[in-house]
């Protein structure tokens, strides 16, 4: 090989030439001649674990908004294919079904929580709706109930206060 440079993991810079371990995606140079060119106005900060080019968006994340993408679409990819395959649908509305599907809905009111944890977060934080989750917060941790009973006896006390609310229609 000529001169000498035999590791293939490493990039050469288009501008000067130099050998470093990765390119900026935003301007394809090194880092060092983004800079001296204006072409970006800061470097540094977290780099994606997984691609290690992109920079991370903020100090919650450990990889990039595009491979984070990239992780979302395999691991829902089944989803997506029964969408695309069995109702016909196109690929935008396909992704946006299972987004729909995937999303985190109020037990109480049926409102979408946005950034709730699948498993913790049942209710969402309207006035009613923290009542019954103060009541099964109550019922876990006081009264030493464990979380499926006390989440079937909140939703059935519910379901009896909406009985009682909306009253049915006699039938004859």
């Amino acid at each position: 090989m000529q001169g000498g440079h035999e590791n293939n993991d490493e990039e050469v810079c288009p501008s000067c030439g130099s050998f470093v371990d990765y390119l900026l995606i935003e301007t394809g140079f090194c880092e060092e001649c983004s800079l001296t060119y204006g072409f970006v106005t800061e470097v540094g900060g977290t780099r994606c674990r997984r691609c290690k080019a992109r920079p991370v968006d903020d100090s919650t994340h450990r990889i990039c908004r595009v491979c984070r993408h990239e992780e979302w679409l395999g691991k829902n990819a089944d989803a997506i294919d029964r969408y695309l395959a069995g109702n016909g649908l196109r690929i935008g509305r396909a992704i946006k079904a299972v987004r729909q599907q995937n999303s985190i809905i109020c037990r109480r009111c049926g409102a979408l929580m946005k950034k709730a944890t699948r498993g913790t977060a049942y209710f969402c934080n309207k006035p009613q709706c923290r009542t019954a989750q103060n009541k099964l917060r109550r019922l876990i941790y006081v009264k030493r109930i464990p979380r499926a009973q006390a989440l079937e006896i909140v939703l059935e006390e519910l379901d009896a206060s909406n009985q009682s609310t909306y009253p049915q229609a006699e039938v004859r």
